[in-house]
């Protein structure tokens, strides 16, 4: 498993995919959503939570938010090698390192953007590696012995598209104030995931636990027609895959079930109140809109 792992991102830093589609095979290095906007309308505390992993934000935001446990998901597996990167990150670097050695687009003394030529920063690194352990510290170490930093952080290879920059992540991610990395920092040693490699579309199927909250971020856009396909078939079939994933959902609780921006999600939404589904709602935040079932 490790070793096809290594394999599978070798295979992304030398562009064996060039040309063959490697969508989801990436690996988001930040969230490209408001989740800041968005979990403020939840209550975390002592909840058991399931998120999808992707960039590992949304599960460092949860904690932060008393979740009581966090039990996490995605069909790319080089995520959970990424969460615990970042992880060792918390506790080696300092907010500002730590930013610096992530995002590629990062706010100068004077406040503006500027583009960042030290991540994944082969010293900085170094600092991490003394908080990884067990396959992730073999993961990452290999591909440093293999690759150089600025070809292990190149957009669109290894790593997605670096969609925020340092400005958009302090004001959308709760960790990324200065407080709350330092509270992060001292208590991520306590922070524990489970991680399952699952496609969404076996996720009724495959799970053996129930939740106050089950966070699915944008996925629904790209498996079940939303919002861009808003034929009655994408729309019941959204709704009868709701209904499945609902049964792993604790009395009182929310499937967040698609996170939009406006501008894609009002067509969808009048379809779905066509249907009379009560169960199903929006709301809005800031620039965006979600879809959220409520048991």
């Amino acid at each position: 498993m490790l070793n096809d792992d290594i394999q599978e991102a070798q295979k992304l830093l030398t562009a064996y995919y060039i040309g063959m589609g490697i969508k989801f095979k990436t690996i988001y290095p930040f969230t490209n959503e408001d989740i800041k906007g968005y979990f403020d309308h939840f209550d975390f505390k002592g909840k058991d939570v399931l998120t999808v992993l992707a960039s590992s934000d949304q599960v460092f935001d949860m904690f932060l938010r008393g979740a009581k446990s966090i039990s996490t998901f995605d069909k790319n597996p080089l995520s959970k090698y990424y969460f615990y990167l970042k992880k060792a990150a918390v506790l080696a670097l300092e907010k500002k390192d730590f930013i610096k050695f992530f995002n590629h687009h990062i706010l100068s003394n004077d406040g503006r953007i500027i583009y960042n030529y030290y991540t994944f920063d082969k010293d900085m690194f170094k600092e991490i590696c003394k908080y990884l352990k067990g396959n992730s510290y073999v993961f990452w170490n290999t591909l440093y012995e293999i690759f150089a930093p600025e070809d292990i952080s190149k957009e669109q290879f290894l790593l997605d598209f670096d969609y925020h920059n340092e400005f958009n992540l302090i004001n959308q991610t709760l960790y990324f104030s200065e407080d709350n990395f330092e509270i992060l920092k001292s208590k991520i040693n306590s922070l524990k995931i489970t991680f399952k490699k699952c496609d969404i579309t076996d996720l009724p199927t495959s799970l053996n636990k129930m939740f106050d909250i089950i966070y699915l971020s944008n996925i629904m856009r790209f498996s079940h027609g939303v919002p861009n396909d808003i034929s009655s078939f994408s729309i019941h079939r959204f709704i009868d895959f709701l209904n499945d994933l609902s049964k792993h959902l604790n009395d009182d609780g929310n499937i967040l079930a698609c996170y939009c921006y406006q501008h894609y999600i009002l067509p969808f939404m009048e379809e779905l109140r066509l249907t009379g589904n009560s169960k199903i709602k929006s709301i809005t935040f800031n620039d965006s809109t979600a879809i959220v079932y409520k048991k």
